[in-house]
């Protein structure tokens, strides 16, 4: 089980269009300032281990808008060690990075799915 430092999520615009109801919306989450996402030792039972530092967090495009929800699950791609939305509009990059073994860090990228979950519905109006 690896366990991540506290996150904080934060919706931004990622492409404006023309009409306001097709703005692509992305969610970012992470830690701001490249904090420490999380860190954990890895290696072969018994043998030495290599410490892996996470830093800073991803975005990924926010496609259920304009419905009320009280979960969802969302899910991040990456490709080639690269998320596929690397920055808001008109925003600084906000990427993830890897140090391995301390190795200088590198931009890494993340598959995962989350659950979201809320007290109350929420929505995402792009109309207002």
């Amino acid at each position: 089980v690896v366990r991540t430092n506290p996150l904080t999520g934060t919706l931004g615009i990622i492409k404006t269009e023309p009409k306001p109801e097709e703005d692509e919306v992305g969610f970012a989450i992470g830690v701001p300032n490249d904090g420490v996402m999380m860190e954990f030792e890895c290696g072969p039972k018994g043998g030495s281990k290599e410490l892996y530092v996470f830093r800073g967090g991803a975005i990924l495009p926010y496609k259920l808008t304009d419905r009320m929800l009280k979960s969802e699950k969302v899910k991040f791609f990456e490709d080639k060690g690269h998320q596929n939305v690397e920055a808001f509009e008109n925003e600084p990059q906000f990427v993830l990075s890897a140090e391995i073994g301390g190795a200088p860090a590198e931009q890494a990228g993340m598959i995962v799915t989350l659950e979201l979950a809320s007290k109350e519905k929420l929505e995402v109006n792009l109309l207002h």
